[in-house]
């Protein structure tokens, strides 16, 4: 856990997105997911937290191999275990 947070506020200080980037959220009130995007005219992530049960997502658009995942993700989409996140860039 240590690790990862390490390594998730790495990620922001590098990224100007994740401090002055857009914010759109592009999960519903009926999923049981938060997914959510932040971007700048030069790069758009999309960060994705599964709380519940395990569950497919489905995203609106295509993204790079995932650059962070508590659970090891190779992919953005796909079946999410509970309590599983990830952040990845979208491809343009």
């Amino acid at each position: 856990v240590y690790r990862f947070y390490q390594s998730l506020l790495k990620l922001r200080r590098d990224n100007a997105e994740f401090i002055d980037g857009d914010l759109e959220v592009i999960s519903g009130p009926e999923d049981d997911f938060f997914a959510f995007v932040r971007s700048s005219s030069e790069r758009k992530w999309v960060v994705v937290c599964n709380f519940e049960k395990e569950q497919t997502v489905s995203l609106p658009f295509i993204c790079r191999k995932p650059v962070l995942a508590n659970l090891g993700r190779e992919q953005a989409e796909g079946q999410y275990k509970p309590y599983e996140c990830m952040i990845a860039e979208v491809k343009e």
